[in-house]
Parts: C-alpha cells; structure tokens; sequence
C-alpha cells in the first residue's frame, strides 16, 4: 500500500499545473510569422527549431545583442528593469546556413570551398516589444536563392548529432532479465551503450589530450575499484549528455527536447551566453582587467591630447616672439632712416685765389 501511495504521489506532483500545462500549449502553437510574439527565450527557440523542421532549412545566428550587455544598458536606462530578463536578448537576427560570400583563403588564389556560402538573403529579425515583456518577429524574407533539399538536411552531421543527445535525454535502457517491453530509467549512458548503432550515430570528437589521459587513467586503476570507475564514467557520460543541450549559438541549431526545455524553463537555470566570432565567456575578472585596460588607453590619450595642446603653445608663443622682434628691427630702420635725412651737409669748401 506503501508503494502504491508512494506511486500515486509521484504522479500527482508530475502532473503539469493549470499556469504550467497553458504556457506549454502557448508555447507548441506559436509559430513563426510576421508579428509574432513571445515572452520568453525558450518559446523562439522552440519555434525555430519546429521552423527547421518543417521547411527543411538550417539557420544560424547572424546578429544579437544581449540584455545584459552594457550597449543595452545605454540604450534603455531608465526602463531597464522593467525588462522581462527571460528574453535573454534585446535583438536577435537568424538566417540561412548559406548566407554570404565565399572568400578566397590568405596568400592563395583558391576559394574556400569548404564553406557553403551561396549569398542567400534569408532572414528573421526579432526585437525587443514595446512593453519590454516580448520579442516580436518585425522582419521577415523566406526567400531563398538555392535548392532546399530536406533528405540532405536531415543527413547532416549536425542532425545526427542531435538525434544521439535525444537518445541520451530519454534516459531509457530494456533490462536483460525481463522481457522487451518492460523498460526501466537507468541513465543515459546505459540505453546509448546497448542500443547504439556506430554507423548511424557517429561517436563524438574529442581531443587526444582528452582521449590520452582518459586511457591513462584506465589502465593505471586497479581491478578492486570496478565499482568506483563504473560510477564515475556514469556521472560523465551524464555530464556529456547535459552538455549535448544548449542554447542556439552560432553553428548550432536547438536542442531536440521539449521535456528539457519545460525543465530547464521551471528551473529557470541561467543560460551560457552566445558570443559572435572567436570570443571566450566573459568572467568579473577579465572585465575588470578590461575596464582597467580601457581607463589606462583613455588616459594615455587625455596625455597625449594634453601634450599637443603645450606643443601649440609653445609655438604660438615662438611666433609672438619672432613678430616682436620683427616690429623692432623695423622701428629702428625706421629710426635710422629718418636721422639720416635730417642732418645738414656742414662740409667746408676752400676756394683758391
């Protein structure tokens, strides 16, 4: 009786609440269109990726600003508390996979084939809402300049990849004992390595490093720790498999998984910041040697603006100066001039007789 009071209990408290069970609704029906609203990060994510899905594209974040980013800061000072903090970014742009230019590698004369830069124009800009609660769709171009292809979206790696993090999310292992339909919760680690297929789900990359002192570990163990070893590469294969779920950034698309979303979003867990280029995330340290760095440049200027401004200085004062001198020099050729026309010829002449 325990245990089924136990049972009933744990099926009651996962039961979704009234508010929980209307913004997940919300949140499956909205899609992406013109004028489209939605109050948080998880619910655009959520309707990119379906977007993805059903036209058989592959997008990529072109542009965003973040709201924690201090531009932003600047830009709505006064109502920046007012701002709903789950939207993540004040603006954010996707667009096509093949959007811009193919350049030519440095030093040859050979283009980067590698990269499928066709100068496709497809784009959808969201923005923050008047109300500062929302990010609304203002922009949209659907159009595209190449073939779309959704056999050949669905084979890419990246795809796959997502397909194997679903496996790991559902957590589902089939026990040896029981029969085919009975299926326990055992982790993800144990379902990924019974019923893992290599040529359909590719083992993940990682480094040699990584790989070397992984191998190195394992054989340096003893056998009287089966026990201890077999825990830990649990807890890293489950940390492998929550490290698989991330936000979209620039070269991936979202993660596959509504139930982690709805977790994620109840939990309201802090989200790893999407930063545009080779940039690192931000620490307080490094923006503190960055502010400092900045004080320093300014200062450096402020001198050398100090130090021009002296040299002026001393020039204008040099040419006053030599204009004075000059004033003189000509007062006394002036003088000299005017003696020398006053003075009376005072010579004797003799005369012979």
């Amino acid at each position: 009786m325990a245990e089924a009071n136990e049972a009933t209990d744990m099926t009651v408290n996962s039961m979704p609440k009234p508010e929980e069970h209307d913004a997940i609704k919300t949140e499956c029906t909205q899609k992406i269109e013109l004028h489209a609203e939605f109050a948080s990060f998880l619910e655009l994510r959520s309707a990119i990726e379906r977007y993805q899905k059903e036209k058989s594209v592959q997008l990529i974040v072109k542009d965003s600003k973040l709201l924690k980013a201090e531009s932003t800061r600047k830009i709505i000072p006064k109502v920046y508390h007012l701002v709903n903090q789950s939207l993540m970014y004040h603006s954010i742009t996707y667009c096509c996979k093949c959007h811009g230019e193919l350049k030519q590698k440095p030093g040859t004369r050979v283009k980067n084939v590698g990269q499928k830069r066709l100068n496709c124009q497809m784009y959808i800009r969201f923005k923050l809402s008047p109300d500062l609660q929302k990010l609304v769709l203002f922009d949209l171009d659907e159009t595209h300049n190449h073939g779309i292809d959704p056999t050949t979206c669905q084979m890419t790696p990246r795809q796959q990849v997502y397909r194997l993090s679903r496996i790991r999310q559902s957590g589902m292992s089939v026990d040896d004992d029981d029969d085919e339909s009975s299926v326990n919760v055992k982790g993800p680690a144990a379902y990924v390595k019974n019923h893992r297929d290599d040529s359909l789900y590719p083992p993940p990359r990682k480094s040699a490093r990584i790989q070397a002192k992984r191998e190195g570990s394992s054989h340096d163990e003893d056998n009287d720790e089966n026990g201890h070893d077999s825990d830990s590469s649990l807890s890293e294969n489950e940390q492998n498999s929550n490290n698989d779920t991330s936000p979209l950034d620039s070269e991936s698309s979202c993660s596959d998984s509504d139930e982690e979303e709805r977790r994620m979003n109840r939990a309201l867990l802090p989200f790893p910041i999407r930063l545009i280029g080779s940039a690192v995330q931000s620490s307080p340290e490094l923006l503190a040697a960055t502010k400092q760095l900045i004080q320093i440049q300014k200062s450096k200027l402020l001198i050398e603006k100090q130090k021009l401004i002296l040299e002026t200085k001393q020039l204008e004062l040099m040419n006053t100066k030599l204009e004075l001198e000059v004033r003189v020099l000509e007062r006394n050729l002036a003088a000299e001039m005017a003696g020398t026309s006053d003075r009376k010829d005072t010579t004797i002449y003799l005369q012979a007789s």
